[in-house]
């Protein structure tokens, strides 16, 4: 992956590339080898991670509170492909198209190359 493969925004000062139906992102002021290096591994990584990141959200007090209690085998059948947003250090997982209601967005904080979840945010579309 290299930056050239990305589609830049400049209204949004964002880098913006598809990859077997997730979509990644990454701010212009974070575009570097690093970044881009820390998305391959989020892509790579993603599809053995979901049960963990599943797990995560299905045990999270904010997201019982919206959703009720929900295995995490159904929030992982019901999450769909994620928009990745990377940083230098991690970034957000945001799910836009999930089963579970159709109000909201779920995003998930992570840390490295999905190596730890933090900060779970559901927010209303506008």
């Amino acid at each position: 992956m290299e930056k050239s493969d990305f589609k830049y925004d400049e209204k949004f000062k964002q880098y913006s590339l598809e990859v077997g139906g997730k979509q990644i992102e990454i701010d212009d002021y974070h575009m570097t080898d690093k970044t881009l290096k820390l998305a391959e591994e989020v892509l790579k990584l993603y599809p053995s991670k979901l049960k963990e990141i599943s797990e995560y959200l299905a045990d999270a007090g904010v997201f019982t509170a919206f959703y009720g209690d929900r295995s995490a085998s159904e929030v992982a059948s019901k999450l769909h492909e994620p928009i990745v947003r990377v940083t230098e250090h991690g970034g957000i997982l945001s799910y836009t198209s999930h089963e579970l209601d159709e109000q909201h967005i779920i995003e998930l904080e992570f840390k490295g190359a999905l190596k730890a979840f933090d900060s779970i945010c559901i927010d209303a579309y506008a």
